[in-house]
């Protein structure tokens, strides 16, 4: 289970390389990139690579999102798998994170 940290100009990328964000690794997630979101007012998570979100991973990924806005800045998202989507749809989760296909979208979004 890694999380890796990419700049792109003043753009924070956040790549998850986690098989699933679940109840199981929602600590030691939440712990690698809080300090990071409230760091920068530009953030960007990768879930190219996660398969499946439960509950608990959508709850850390909110509070993420609650975060970066609690000290004026922002989280989008981009490279969800078409399961991941297909949950952040059933649970309307797209209304409230800024969603994009792809890693030049997202960053267009901030320019």
């Amino acid at each position: 289970m890694t999380v890796s940290i990419e700049k792109v100009k003043d753009i924070q990328i956040i790549h998850v390389e986690y098989k699933s964000l679940d109840a199981s690794k929602v600590e030691e997630f939440l712990k690698k990139i809080s300090d990071d979101i409230t760091q920068n007012n530009k953030n960007l998570i990768d879930l190219s690579r996660v398969d499946f979100v439960d509950s608990a991973g959508l709850g850390s990924l909110l509070s993420c999102l609650k975060k970066a806005k609690t000290n004026n800045g922002n989280l989008k998202l981009y490279g969800l798998t078409k399961s991941v989507r297909s949950l952040f749809e059933l649970m309307r989760m797209q209304k409230i994170f800024s969603i994009y296909d792809s890693k030049e979208m997202a960053i267009a979004s901030y320019e």
